[in-house]
């Protein structure tokens, strides 16, 4: 099993943040990351200019399959510009699938691997869990109201469900706490990342945890 993290300041306006997780040996990811980061050079100026968060989410969508490669089971993408007020970009789901727009309703890609989206953030992927135990889990997100955007909150739900590892994305866009985070029950590691929602600098990082 592998988490991996990757964050990237795209310009002052904009930052994404890309989390993903793997059951077998991790791929190559710096030319993953490589591919990202020229596809992402070539459209930034135009993403600056984009002010429908839907159309967000579709780029975002779109930046997904570039992880579609051997091992890569979840992608969650969300990119933040302080200078939206709606709510949106934020996806999560396989990099081998289309990924659809959040109907807060349970999907398995996998045997083991079940995605929630929430209109509006969070999105969750559990990871060893099965069909009744996702389906306690998504009774108790509804009873949530502000705390659903919370990432600590969320994924300590996660850490009381059997899944061994658990992934958390929130929009990035419209929200007063922004970024994502995780855990892997074998490790006891538990991982958050907060994008600022204001101004940024800097360049990027990558964080990768294998068990």
């Amino acid at each position: 099993m592998f988490v991996f993290a990757f964050n990237l300041v795209v310009s002052p306006l904009i930052t994404l943040l890309v989390m993903g997780y793997g059951n077998n040996d991790p791929p190559l990811f710096f030319d993953v990351i490589l591919n990202l980061r020229k596809q992402i050079e070539s459209e930034k100026y135009a993403l600056e200019k984009v002010k429908d968060p839907v159309a967000i989410d579709y780029w975002l969508a779109k930046q997904s399959k570039i992880f579609a490669i051997e091992n890569i089971d979840v992608v969650a993408l969300s990119l933040t510009n302080h200078t939206l007020k709606e709510v949106g970009g934020g996806v999560i789901g396989s990099p081998f699938e289309k990924l659809q727009p959040a109907q807060s309703q349970m999907e398995f890609i996998a045997k083991d691997i079940c995605i929630v989206a929430f209109p509006e953030s969070p999105g969750l992927a559990l990871i060893g869990i099965d069909k009744h135990q996702g389906e306690n889990f998504i009774k108790t997100l509804n009873k949530l109201d502000m705390e659903k955007y919370n990432i600590c909150k969320l994924l300590g739900l996660a850490e009381k469900t059997a899944a061994k590892a658990a992934m958390v994305i929130l929009d990035g866009c419209g929200l007063n706490e922004a970024g994502g985070g995780f855990f892997i029950k074998e490790m006891n590691l538990k991982k958050t990342y907060y994008v600022s929602t204001g101004r940024v600098s800097g360049e990027c990082w990558l964080e990768l945890y294998m068990c």
